[in-house]
């Protein structure tokens, strides 16, 4: 089992936990933990509006 489908089990409190366990504590690895709660809850909840950075426009 990979960790990221470890992870995919989990909570989102215990997500960032074990993220931080693993990785540490940097603003990337914060950074990573966010998005990738953010990206379950997208995943897993088809209510959830994900709000952030809009995808940029091709020319």
């Amino acid at each position: 089992m990979t960790l990221s489908y470890f992870l995919y089990t989990l909570n989102d409190a215990d997500i960032k936990s074990t993220i931080r366990q693993y990785m540490g504590t940097s603003q990337q690895v914060t950074d990573f933990a966010e998005e990738f709660v953010r990206r379950k809850q997208f995943d897993t909840d088809p209510n959830v509006k994900i709000s952030g950075p809009a995808t940029p426009k091709r020319r």
